[in-house]
C-alpha cells in the first residue's frame, strides 16, 4: 500500500478475490479485511458534483425511478426472450434494462424523432425504440465501416456523414468514458451540429471526478497510447 498525498492511495489487490467483490470494494472508500488492507481514493460525492454544475450555471434535477414502469418496460421488449445479454442471465443485465428505461424515459421517443445511439455496437436500443415508439432509429459506432448503410453509421462519432440537423434524440450506454483523448468533446460539439434545436442527448452513466483522471486496465494496456501529461492515471 502506497500513500500517493493527503486523499489518494494506490493499492494492490489479491488476485484471490472475487471479480464482483473487487467491483463493490473498488467504490468503497476504506477496507480491512482478511490478510489485506484496501485504501481506495475517496471517489467524488453526488453533492461535490451537484455544486460544480450549480457553479457552471447548469441546473440538476432530482430523479426517480418508478419501479413498476420500469418492470412494465422490461416485459415489452421482452429481452428474455432474445440473446442479448444471455437471455436476461448476464450478471450486468439488469443494469443495462435500466440504462435503456432511463433514456427512454428522459428522452420521451416518438414516432417523429429521428434517433441515434452512439457507440452501439451490438445494442438492441435502436431495435427496441424503433418497436416501441415507430422512431427511426440509426446505430453510430466506431467498429462499423465508414459512412452510411441503411440505418447503420460508421466511423468518428466526433465526424458523423450526416447533414447538420439531422437527429433529435441520441443516446450513449456505457461508452462515453471510453472516448479517448479529445473523442470526448468532438463529439460533445458534433451533437450540436448534429441534433435539431431542442433536441435531447442522454449520457448514461455519466463519469465525473474532481480533476482530470483516466482509468485503464493494465493488462490491456500495452504502452502505444499516451494519456494526457496532466492527468492522474489510475490502474484497475
Amino acid at each position: 500500500l502506497k500513500k500517493i498525498n493527503q486523499n489518494y492511495y494506490a493499492a494492490v489487490f489479491s488476485n484471490k478475490i472475487k471479480s464482483s467483490d473487487w467491483y463493490w470494494r473498488w467504490r468503497c472508500k476504506k477496507i480491512s479485511r482478511g490478510s489485506g488492507n484496501y485504501l481506495v481514493e475517496k471517489w467524488a460525492e453526488c453533492d461535490d458534483v451537484r455544486d460544480a454544475f450549480a457553479e457552471a450555471g447548469l441546473p440538476v434535477i432530482s430523479y426517480r425511478v418508478n419501479i413498476q414502469e420500469f418492470h412494465k418496460f422490461i416485459e415489452e421488449v421482452r429481452y428474455r426472450l432474445n440473446s442479448y445479454y444471455n437471455f436476461g442471465k448476464h450478471p450486468n443485465a439488469m443494469e443495462k434494462y435500466l440504462e435503456h428505461y432511463v433514456s427512454v424515459d428522459l428522452l420521451g421517443f416518438n414516432s417523429a424523432d429521428t434517433y441515434i445511439d452512439i457507440a452501439s455496437s451490438t445494442s438492441p436500443m435502436p431495435k427496441i425504440v424503433n418497436g416501441l415508439y415507430g422512431t427511426r432509429a440509426f446505430r453510430q459506432d466506431i467498429s462499423y465501416p465508414d459512412g452510411i448503410d441503411g440505418e447503420v453509421i460508421g466511423g468518428d462519432a466526433g465526424k458523423m456523414p450526416v447533414p447538420d440537423s439531422f437527429a433529435s434524440k441520441m443516446t450513449l450506454h456505457c461508452s462515453f468514458e471510453h472516448f479517448e483523448g479529445d473523442a470526448d468533446i468532438r463529439f460533445i460539439r458534433e451533437s450540436c451540429r448534429v441534433l435539431k434545436f431542442g433536441g435531447k442527448l442522454c449520457i448514461l452513466p455519466l463519469y465525473m471526478h474532481r480533476f482530470y483522471a483516466i482509468q485503464t486496465d493494465p493488462l490491456a494496456y500495452k504502452g502505444n497510447f499516451i494519456f494526457g501529461e496532466d492527468a492522474t492515471i489510475y490502474y484497475a
